[in-house]
């Protein structure tokens, strides 16, 4: 997995390496601007008949864009260079001699209009202050431009990948991000520009070697691979047996497409709990699974007496892992009922996964998460997030700064923070990020079909960790495949369902 730096590990970086005289700051930007060249050179159409305007600010950001404008005109191409600042960085500029005739004086939207490319050189990954009104008006000068934004777009703050301070923020055709991913290519307002991010590799040692505790990665193709399980060809239904607890009166949907997702992704026997009064409707399409009733028929939802039967039943370690939550409502005698269930699958080593409704337990704290089972799953939204953990300072801006302060309360349990880019904490204590999705994954019962995800693969014999980074890599891949194959504007829960197994098989 490739690591995802902050600001402060980022610069860190570049301090180590420095100091330990692994490699100097000048063979960095060397590296960095030749192989920003060469990949205009060999990805744009056409190259030798483009012109290319290099903005450069100061600092390593501007001298990466300078260097890069050098070898642009040493392969042959067009480029010319506009200094936003007045003092130019002259230990650079002494290396790379460049001809005054490819300097530009004013900048002005007459000029730029003559260009094809804007190589945005503008700001890095240091920008820490309003970026004032002349930064603003060349940005927006630039605006209509195909641009190719070195590190990160200028304006976006490298930890929160949000505009600093609401101001203007480039928007690139291409993000040529140096050694390793930062924040800003893959979360908030960067995440737009994370398909078109390329890392270049530009001779930095392995980051993990030089900063200790380094916990953050992004989750790409191969890495999910890797997880897939050998299929036997020996298996039977009950070993890949799984049981939920879902369902009321006024959710009666959340359980039924928690169930398909589980059959749909391959668990082969799947005992659906339901109130008592959602028997009859169950029955008619929850067909693919065991439905069990228990409880008064009049409530329709679950009440704390109704665990003394389900327990009898012995549906718990037996019948593999246990999902509980989707559709149960936020009456408090579920509340009690789902914490009593949690408080005795504790003592087992039983798999569970937790979604939506099963968190009002620990909102009316009924539980705390230290009750939980070791062994389980939360997936929360950043609602619910806020809510299981309402004493903890959170920005919202930087939610991989925020998985980070709770990850000590998990106690190796897996939580999966859903959202536009979603986050993941392993029992590690890793932290693993998943973009791979697209906006038609906004929709009601979204949440249950991945809930019902992560369920089917613990009973196929994936660990909590591993099921829920292949989970969300489906459910995020669905959302795709829909777009490329079937709608652009429109998809739902059914669409994702259906597309499950085929997203699976593509994998295998």
């Amino acid at each position: 997995m490739d690591p995802v730096l902050s600001k402060y590990e980022a610069r860190l970086l570049d301090k180590l390496c420095e100091s330990q005289s692994i490699i100097s700051s000048l063979e960095l930007i060397n590296n960095a601007g030749k192989l920003s060249a060469q990949y205009f050179v060999e990805n744009i159409d056409n190259p030798f008949n483009q012109r290319v305007l290099v903005l450069a600010g100061k600092g390593n950001n501007g001298a990466d864009a300078f260097v890069m404008h050098y070898y642009l005109l040493y392969y042959g191409i067009n480029s010319r260079i506009f200094f936003l600042n007045k003092v130019k960085n002259k230990n650079i500029t002494k290396h790379y001699k460049i001809e005054d005739s490819t300097i530009i004086d004013v900048l002005d939207s007459k000029e730029v209009s003559f260009y094809d490319w804007v190589v945005d050189g503008i700001f890095g990954i240091g920008l820490n202050r309003n970026i004032g009104t002349k930064y603003n008006d060349v940005i927006s000068l630039i605006k209509s431009k195909k641009i190719i934004s070195i590190d990160i777009p200028s304006g976006l703050d490298c930890d929160t990948g949000l505009a600093k301070y609401g101001g203007n923020i480039c928007h690139p055709r291409y993000v040529l991000s140096m050694g390793y991913f930062k924040n800003a290519n893959i979360i908030n307002e960067g995440k737009e520009f994370f398909p078109v991010t390329k890392v270049l590799d530009i001779a930095f040692p392995k980051v993990g070697n030089l900063i200790k505790g380094l916990n953050t990665f992004i989750v790409n193709n191969d890495d999910i691979k890797k997880r897939i399980l050998k299929d036997s060809l020996l298996r039977n239904k009950y070993d890949r047996l799984c049981t939920m607890i879902v369902g009321s009166k006024k959710y009666i949907g959340a359980g039924i497409i928690s169930s398909k997702s589980a059959i749909n992704i391959g668990a082969g026997y799947v005992n659906t709990v339901i109130p008592e009064k959602l028997h009859a409707i169950y029955s008619q399409v929850n067909y693919d699974a065991i439905n069990i009733s228990v409880g008064n028929f009049n409530k329709g939802i679950f009440k704390e007496s109704d665990f003394k039967i389900i327990k009898d039943l012995d549906l718990f370690q037996k019948r593999g892992p246990l999902l509980i939550g989707p559709g149960l409502g936020d009456d408090l005698e579920t509340a009690k009922f789902t914490a009593r269930t949690l408080k005795y699958i504790s003592s087992m080593d039983c798999p569970c996964v937790l979604d939506a409704s099963a968190f009002v337990s620990l909102y009316k704290k009924c539980i705390d998460i230290s009750d939980l089972p070791k062994n389980c799953v939360l997936t929360p939204h950043y609602g619910e997030f806020k809510k299981i953990f309402p004493d903890v300072n959170f920005s919202f801006e930087n939610p991989i700064d925020d998985c980070k302060k709770i990850i000590h309360r998990l106690g190796g349990r897996v939580l999966i923070l859903k959202g536009p880019t979603t986050i993941i904490i392993g029992k590690s204590k890793k932290i693993y990020i998943q973009n791979n999705s697209n906006s038609l994954l906004a929709v009601a019962g979204s949440g249950d079909v991945l809930s019902g995800i992560i369920l089917g693969l613990i009973s196929i014999g994936y660990s909590t960790e591993d099921a829920s980074i292949l989970s969300v890599y489906i459910h995020n891949q669905c959302s795709i495949k829909h777009y490329s194959e079937i709608s652009r504007k429109v998809m739902t829960v059914s669409n994702i369902i259906d597309l499950i197994p085929r997203v699976f098989d593509d994998l295998l």
